[in-house]
């Protein structure tokens, strides 16, 4: 009976993970080559659109993508053009950045966007080129067509800033991880949560003239996670073998975020105004996972018919049982009863 019992468990057992599974996906670009498979780069602003060092100024192999060169009033995005089911994910994303030669500004953001929109670069300057904004004539600029998720990588400190036609924020913050929200045109894009780094260390190095040293206290890394119920947290490495430090932990920014549209896709931005900076991005990955109830599998079904064929056996051995025991005690010699 104990191993009749413990069959039972275990066909059950194997027909709950049958069903029960985990729909997932891993995506990794190195950008180090000279090209990038399903990657669209683009510009706002008369910018110079983002491209691949190794077909430039570094050997394949070793390139970035830089999304901005080292001049005023950029505005520039690089996504990958390819939408994936959003429904109930959890995302986790890392990449390695550079951001140097220049005068400290402005910032760059790896941002979710709506698939089913086509995209289009926001505003230039603070607004690092997923909010909206005002031009310096204080003509309206959209934000990101479709955006869903902003986080920006602050050097100069006006991604967090109320100014310049930005929905809400904190002020001017220099050096910090700033959060905002979905939006379309000029409307959204609000600020949600930002973290000073300064006692951790310099997002950017605009004294330096060349890439700064990628295996010295110089490199830089970051890694985000993004729940299924939009809770944020936010992982910055400072300096090669160094372990990555919380910037932002679980932060729920629900209540600043739209719908989660049917579909996603994903990418950086990245802006320059008054002041500038190159800056380069390399060695992402992304992966996601959301558990799925399938269609029962003809494996799960076999199974599931297995238990149930095993679990009436059991019963009718119980109940031969049971009728063996009152056979032998209506026999007036059985002491036993």
């Amino acid at each position: 009976m104990k191993t009749t019992t413990q069959l039972l468990t275990v066909l059950a057992g194997i027909a709950v993970s049958s069903v029960a599974s985990q729909a997932s996906f891993l995506y990794s670009e190195t950008f180090t080559g000279t090209s990038a498979n399903g990657w669209v780069f683009d510009e706002e602003n008369s910018s110079t659109a983002p491209y691949l060092t190794a077909n430039t100024s570094d050997s394949s192999g070793d390139g970035w993508l830089r999304l901005t060169e080292s001049l005023n009033n950029q505005s520039t995005f690089a996504y990958y053009d390819t939408a994936f089911a959003s429904e109930g994910l959890d995302l986790n994303i890392s990449f390695d950045f550079s951001v140097y030669d220049g005068t400290g500004a402005d910032g760059f953001t790896f941002f979710l966007m709506d698939g089913s929109v086509n995209p289009d670069p926001g505003g230039f300057g603070g607004s690092l080129g997923y909010a909206n904004r005002l031009s310096y004539q204080g003509d309206p600029i959209d934000g990101l067509a479709g955006g869903y998720l902003g986080i920006g990588f602050d050097e100069y400190g006006n991604f967090s800033n109320p100014t310049e036609g930005r929905n809400g924020g904190q002020g001017f913050i220099p050096n910090s991880v700033t959060l905002r929200g979905s939006g379309s045109g000029t409307s959204g894009y609000e600020y949600i949560t930002h973290a000073n780094l300064d006692e951790y260390g310099q997002i950017d190095f605009p004294n330096m003239s060349t890439r700064p040293d990628q295996n010295s206290a110089d490199y830089r890394a970051a890694n985000i996670s993004i729940s299924a119920d939009n809770k944020i947290t936010v992982q910055m490495t400072f300096g090669d073998g160094s372990a990555p430090v919380t910037v932002i932990d679980n932060f729920d920014a629900t209540s600043y975020l739209a719908t989660r549209p049917e579909t996603l896709m994903f990418g950086f931005s990245a802006a320059t105004g008054a002041k500038k900076e190159i800056h380069e991005i390399r060695n992402l990955v992304v992966s996601g996972s959301v558990p799925v109830i399938p269609e029962p599998s003809t494996v799960a079904i076999s199974v599931l018919a297995v238990a149930g064929v095993a679990g009436a056996q059991l019963g009718v051995w119980r109940m031969r049982r049971r009728q063996d025991e009152e056979d032998l005690c209506d026999d007036e010699s059985n002491t036993a009863c």
